[in-house]
């Protein structure tokens, strides 16, 4: 026995997915820079003592 999934709810899940991914990237990337521009106001503090 085959369980019908309608179209439209695979449709909806694939973009709450997508939704969830982009966040998560977007969350990451932000992360990142603010962790290389931290890094790099510590080094230029380092250096000016």
């Amino acid at each position: 026995m085959e369980i019908a999934i309608p179209t439209h709810v695979i449709v909806y899940a694939l973009g709450c997915l997508a939704v969830i991914v982009v966040i998560g990237a977007i969350a990451g990337a932000y992360t990142f820079v603010e962790n290389r521009i931290t890094r790099k106001r510590e080094q230029d503090a380092a250096r000016r003592k």
